[in-house]
């Protein structure tokens, strides 16, 4: 694939993606992303059972037939949001932001965002436990729930291809869900600011082990039997390149482009068309 030049970011851009990282770093009251993109009309929300659990489903209305057309349907997947606060598993780990709707609402093919367990409002219902959010975020119980998931819109929407959409902790769990699938149905997965490997991720930070997950070094088969493009920016601070660093060993056919100046935040939304338009002539 030809290299991505993205234009530099702008100090002001660069400015408001420094406030929203402040905000979700600070105790403030969740807001959910989901509520404010329907209250135009222009997407419609829904919930999805898998799992045991009520998954949050947010989109533009889909053909009944997604295979009339270009045979795929994505599916984008969200972040850990903000599983602690002040030292304490959240109530909702629900992050003010959905970066990854942001990036849905941006891509013209037919695309939907899929809500993890346990988020977007339904924290407090069974089988829900802060395990879920904290040390299990990428645990068996809600890979198998997201797969279960994807299985649904793929039974419901017959596509031929299943493209998986990761930004920050939901690259982590579309690597993982392409895992379970990729014996069922073609898929390729792009991740934007990804962990793909927490135990070197928390490492890095000086944080507890994600001990009741998964880690894709270990868990996703070499070489996985899905298509996969992993998008990290030299400026992420969050997430550093170095991070991947194993992964990238394990998955040697795996494609990684890094993206000069991006951090975890600016600029991946601004210039995801444009993006998407590179990734389509690889």
């Amino acid at each position: 694939m030809a290299e991505y030049r993205p234009k530099p970011p702008r100090r002001q851009i660069a400015a408001g993606a420094l406030i929203v990282l402040v905000l979700s770093l600070s105790g403030c009251a969740s807001i959910d992303a989901l509520d404010r993109a329907t209250a135009s009309g222009e997407l419609e929300r829904t919930r999805i059972a898998a799992g045991g659990f009520e998954l949050a489903l947010i989109g533009r209305p889909l053909p009944e037939r997604v295979d009339v057309g270009t045979g795929r349907l994505v599916v984008y997947l969200g972040s850990d949001g903000r599983p602690w606060r002040d030292r304490r598993p959240a109530a909702d780990p629900t992050g003010r932001r959905a970066l990854a709707l942001d990036l849905m609402r941006r891509d013209p093919r037919p695309a939907v965002y899929l809500g993890r367990p346990c988020y977007h409002g339904t924290a407090d219902a069974p089988p829900c436990t802060s395990r879920l959010w904290t040390s299990g975020r990428y645990s068996t119980t809600v890979v198998d729930a997201l797969a279960a998931g994807l299985r649904a819109l793929i039974a419901r929407h017959e596509p031929s291809e299943l493209t998986l959409v990761g930004y920050s902790g939901g690259g982590t769990l579309a690597v993982l869900a392409a895992s379970n699938l990729s014996a069922e149905i073609d898929v390729e997965v792009i991740t934007i600011a990804a962990n793909l490997d927490p135990a070197a991720w928390t490492a890095f930070h000086g944080l507890l082990p994600l001990s009741a997950s998964l880690n894709p070094v270990e868990a996703v088969p070499s070489p996985a039997r899905f298509r996969q493009l992993h998008l990290v920016g030299t400026a992420d601070l969050r997430v550093p390149v170095q991070t991947i660093r194993r992964y990238r060993e394990r998955q040697p056919d795996a494609k990684v482009l890094e993206v000069e100046g991006f951090d975890h935040v600016c600029c991946w939304v601004r210039d995801w068309p444009t993006i998407l338009a590179e990734i389509a002539t690889r």
